[in-house]
């Protein structure tokens, strides 16, 4: 699976970030028109950029203000490289120092200084602000890391590029220093975990409904996933996808996407909405939801603030922003000038977040001001007490260490890997066997249903189910064994199906097109039974063209793919139709209960120039589909909820 890159701006405000962006793809990120009223920066803005090398990037451009940090913090989710835009005419200022700040809190180790507006000043005063910027990045060079990593780093190599976005000098210069740096970003890249999407806008679009967007952080969403919001742990479904403003079939780690969601249970807010920036996109049971957020803080060298038990903080991790209260748990309070500790973070909110990677950000309650941040090791399930006897310091400190030491595994770890990985290919191998096998016996079927896979390997064990879920997600993006797709049927059954799988075309499916085609003509509606469709097999085999269909599980198992290829509708149990034929009947239906409150069989036959066989069997459609109710007498029918809900929406 291929990763994608993501390049995000950084800096004060009105030192250019909007128009070097603009200068290297030609676009305005600027969308609100409030921000081109005040010509600065508010919200996130997106775009992308093709590479010399022919490679698509996106771009998050972010605001500078310090009212915006919120929406700072919600970008930089994602940035593979930052360009850190400083304007030679100012140099470092303070929205400046609080972004570098952020980006090494958040783990961000790519970052490129762009030198913007170098033609408003001299030689000598260039020089001064990058001596300038050197000492402030070496300043910050330990924020979020231990000492152990970075007592043999003496200086730190600062690339700088000189620019002038207005007038476009050394824009080329820059394009060639941001392929190197995209080039040494991927060399970093670690394997990938399942997919995710941190929400940082939603919005509605007609005719569509539901559209989120967002970076994915890593795998790959199609469309017609299944998927779960979180932390409301609402399940819906991704009807289409879109990457740089194109229709795409699936949306990669790395890229920024947008997502329409169609939901698929009832559970909404008050307000009717079932999504929010701040949310996360991801596989059902991929991610754990908690209040108890256990992790390692360190305060900013420069911030003069201390944490204590129950201070109140803002916590910002991917788009989340949530109120906190922090409680240290490895000593009475957390001293500013750069200690650290193991703290645990009360949201005031669930809130639902990947222990061992995802990193955040804490600012001052009151006055508004960042102060530090660190790496969640761990969802909590309770609240935790400092120096607490249980083993939870232990427990952080193991977690810390095998984030840290990931590279440097020990020997005692390294069995109880490989025993690990060898379980993990072999559960693999197990459910790409059973998933073939039941493919095999159920040819004409897009996937194996999960529910099955789930019995036909746990036999009811809940526990091995989640080890077969984890399995599912691996196997789905960069399997040892095989790779698979999970998808989703009409009705909701999760389908789990070969990469690239697809039914055969045989001839039984021909010969049953067949069947359905010889009864069709525009000016009549027909259906045909279970046992008519027997029949016709029957003569065919007595007439020596045998149908290759051996029983009437078969017949079944084909008729119930031509409806999941939307060519024929059960109109009710056993009786069958052409979608064209039910197309017809309900825009026929919806005429007439436009003009009369009340139809009667009769008027449907009269209609349909059918019979009265006919006409009952197109009542028991419409009534089943939500479009007729019965009303007084068994042969009258008035308008359903459904066919209401869209009369409603029509007008």
């Amino acid at each position: 699976m291929e990763r994608h890159v993501i390049i995000g701006t950084a800096g004060h405000i009105d030192h250019g970030k909007t128009t070097l962006i603009k200068a290297l793809t030609g676009r305005d990120t600027d969308r609100l028109k409030e921000e081109k009223a005040r010509g600065i920066t508010i919200d996130l803005g997106f775009t992308w950029m093709d590479l010399t090398d022919g490679e698509r990037v996106g771009i998050i451009d972010v605001p500078g203000h310090e009212k915006f940090i919120s929406n700072m913090t919600a970008g930089v989710v994602g940035m593979d490289l930052v360009l850190l835009v400083i304007a030679a005419d100012e140099g470092i200022m303070p929205q400046t120092r609080e972004h570098l700040a952020i980006l090494r809190l958040l783990g961000v180790e790519n970052i490129l200084v762009v030198l913007n507006k170098c033609d408003l000043v001299d030689e000598e005063w260039l020089e001064m602000v990058e001596q300038q910027i050197c000492e402030e990045m070496q300043q910050l060079l330990t924020v979020g890391q231990r000492n152990d990593q970075v007592e043999d780093k003496l200086e730190y190599n600062v690339d700088i590029v000189r620019v002038s976005a207005k007038s476009g000098a050394g824009i080329e210069e820059l394009r060639n220093q941001i392929l190197k740096c995209v080039k040494k970003q991927k060399e970093m890249w670690k394997i990938p975990a399942f997919p995710r999407l941190p929400v940082d806008r939603v919005f509605s679009m007609k005719g569509s409904g539901t559209v989120v967007t967002g970076t994915l952080l890593d795998g790959k969403i199609h469309s017609g996933d299944r998927v779960m919001i979180y932390p409301q742990q609402t399940s819906c479904r991704v009807r289409g996808v879109q990457v740089h403003e194109q229709e795409a079939e699936a949306c990669e780690a790395g890229q920024r996407s947008a997502l329409n969601l169609v939901q698929t249970d009832r559970r909404q807010s008050s307000d009717g909405k079932f999504v929010y920036r701040g949310n996360v996109i991801a596989p059902e049971g991929s991610m754990k939801v908690s209040r108890y957020v256990n992790a390692k803080l360190t305060l900013l060298p420069q911030s003069k603030r201390s944490i204590e038990h129950q201070t109140r903080l803002h916590f910002y991790s991917g788009t989340t922003e949530v109120l906190c209260r922090a409680v240290p748990l490895s000593c009475e309070k957390v001293e500013p000038g750069g200690e650290s500790a193991y703290v645990q973070l009360r949201l005031e909110e669930p809130a639902a977040f990947c222990p061992g990677g995802d990193r955040f950000i804490v600012r001052f309650y009151s006055p508004l001001e960042t102060i530090g941040g660190g790496i969640i090791l761990e969802m909590g399930e309770k609240k935790e007490r400092k120096y607490h006897d249980g083993g939870v310091l232990q427990r952080l400190e193991l977690l810390e260490n095998n984030l840290w030491n990931q590279e440097n595994k020990c020997s005692k770890e390294i069995p109880d890997q490989e025993k690990s990985l060898q379980e993990q290919i072999s559960l693999e191998k197990r459910i790409m066997d059973e998933l073939e096998s039941w493919l095999s016996a159920h040819p004409y079927r897009r996937g194996m249903p999960k529910t099955v896979l789930f019995n036909q390997i746990s036999k009811g064990k809940k526990e091995q189910n989640r080890e077969i879920q984890k399995c599912l997600i691996r196997l789905e993006e960069h399997g040892n064994v095989g790779c698979i797709r999970l998808q989703q049927e009409n009705s909701g059954i999760e389908l789990i199906s070969p990469e690239g799988y697809k039914v055969k075309e045989t001839e039984e499916v021909s010969k049953l097109r067949e069947i359905f085609a010889s009864q069709s003509d525009e000016n009549k509606v027909f259906f045909l039974n279970k046992v008519e469709l027997e029949t016709f097999f029957e003569s065919a085999r007595k007439t020596k063209k045998k149908s290759g269909i051996q029983s009437q599980d078969e017949l079944m198992e084909i008729l119930n793919y031509m409806q999941e290829e939307n060519e024929i509708t059960e109109v009710c149990e056993s009786v069958y139709t052409t979608t064209e034929i039910t197309f017809k009947i309900r825009t026929e239906v919806s005429r007439m209960l436009s003009v009369s409150k009340v139809i009667t069989l009769s008027q449907v036959k009269e209609v349909f120039q059918t019979s009265r066989k006919n006409a009952r069997l197109i009542f028991e459609y419409t009534d089943r589909i939500g479009f007729t109710a019965k009303e007084g007498a068994r042969t009258e029918r008035l308008a359903g909820n459904k066919l209401q809900r869209e009369q409603i929406r029509g007008k």
